[in-house]
């Protein structure tokens, strides 16, 4: 029971079964066989020396086979044959009341270990009745027992089978339940894992929601621009994917998380909140004094999403906000404001606004102008490549133009 045990063990069962146990009962036979050969042979008892040969030929075969990739139920089965003929010779040839008859006690074991609780079962039941039947016709053996022994012979194995039945059975049934709690502790994760999504994406929705609502706050107040806020949105999407799909500043944007960018962009224009009435909803071109007045938007938005962040840990939302708040106005040639950056200092983010932000004001309506047709407004993008805009990104722009009249 307690190899039995041992050999139950995880991996260390695979291992023990398939290089220890196999080989094991395999060298044994052979050593007993190929002694039993040379004595038989000296006696000139050749019928016993064909069939021992014949058995260990299976030995032999039982070896090879238990070292190759074929499934280890075939060298098990044919050792496990090749052990019942052990056990029926040494019935047939020789007094099995003492030690020897171990062979035959052990067989249960190895069959069940090896082959499974029904092959081990059949097998070991057809062993016990070939023994009995060899004991009891006279003839069949070079001993003849006596009744009694046969009983308690029979008896022993008996116990030692039905204690190797009750043993499988058990850790089959172990191993049943293990499975099921394994089984079910899968369906809870994947429950789990399904609710951490449906829980996550409530979550990116009302953020969504609120973002949204925000932006359309500020569009409220500013109601010259009604749906600026889905427009630039729209655009940034077209442009990015190009950029994405040409490889254009790969190093710069593969760290991207592109569905938080892209809900950050709609809080560009935030801190037109605070700009004043009169300058926001003015119904004419806006003088200098309070052009530098809305200018002010920008650094006013990137200070509003600073103190979100105050209040809440740092995350790559509000840093894609951020940009997009403080630099959508900043040009190629260092003309733009807040900080009149110049070509690539400008981050790459207000360089992609930029452009869906102007596409936006020259095709709306303005109090102070009408809006520019499709094709003007790109003809304009276009004249404003490598001063307002981006060179690369213009490029990159008029290979979708026809997406943004959409």
């Amino acid at each position: 029971m307690v190899i039995y045990t041992i050999f139950r063990i995880g991996s260390i069962s695979d291992y023990l079964v398939r290089y220890v146990l196999l080989n094991f009962i395999c060298f044994f036979g052979i050593i007993i066989l190929l002694a039993y050969n040379v004595l038989n042979f000296q006696k000139e008892l050749y019928n016993i020396v064909i069939t021992s040969t014949g058995m260990l030929l299976i030995a032999i075969v039982c070896i090879v086979l238990a070292r190759t990739k074929v499934p280890q139920i075939i060298p098990s089965l044919l050792i496990m044959i090749f052990y019942f003929f052990l056990c029926v010779w040494l019935t047939y040839i020789k007094q099995v009341l003492g030690l020897n008859f171990l062979f035959i006690y052990v067989y249960p074991l190895l069959a069940i270990i090896l082959l499974g609780l029904q092959y081990g079962v059949i097998l070991s039941s057809i062993l016990i009745l070939s023994i009995i039947l060899i004991m009891l016709i006279p003839g069949l053996s070079h001993y003849y027992y006596h009744v009694e022994s046969i009983i308690r012979i029979f008896v022993t194995y008996i116990m030692v089978f039905f204690v190797m039945i009750v043993i499988e059975f058990t850790r089959k049934t172990k191993d049943k339940l293990i499975e099921k709690q394994r089984c079910e502790l899968q369906n809870y994760n994947k429950n789990l894992i399904q609710m951490v999504k449906e829980r996550t994406q409530d979550i990116l929705n009302l953020q969504d929601a609120l973002l949204k609502t925000m932006a359309e706050l500020v569009e409220f107040r500013d109601d010259v621009t009604g749906g600026h806020i889905e427009r630039t949105y729209r655009g940034t999407s077209i442009l990015l994917n190009e950029i994405e799909k040409d490889g254009f500043y790969e190093e710069e944007i593969k760290n991207w998380n592109k569905d938080l960018l892209l809900q950050s962009c709609q809080l560009h224009d935030i801190g037109k909140i605070s700009i004043n009435d009169s300058i926001l909803k003015k119904p004419t071109e806006l003088n200098k004094e309070e052009f530098e007045e809305m200018k002010k938007h920008t650094v006013i938005g990137e200070q509003i999403i600073d103190k979100i962040e105050e209040l809440a840990k740092k995350s790559d939302f509000l840093k894609y906000a951020r940009i997009f708040a403080a630099s959508h106005h900043e040009k190629w040639d260092g003309s733009g404001y807040p900080q009149g950056l110049k070509g690539n200092e400008i981050p790459l983010l207000g360089r992609i606004m930029a452009i869906a932000d102007v596409y936006d004001a020259l095709t709306s309506v303005r109090p102070y102008k009408n809006a520019f047709s499709h094709e003007k407004a790109v003809e304009i993008i276009i004249e404003q490549k490598g001063t307002q805009f981006d060179p690369k990104l213009v490029e990159k722009f008029i290979k979708v133009a026809d997406q943004f009249r959409k």
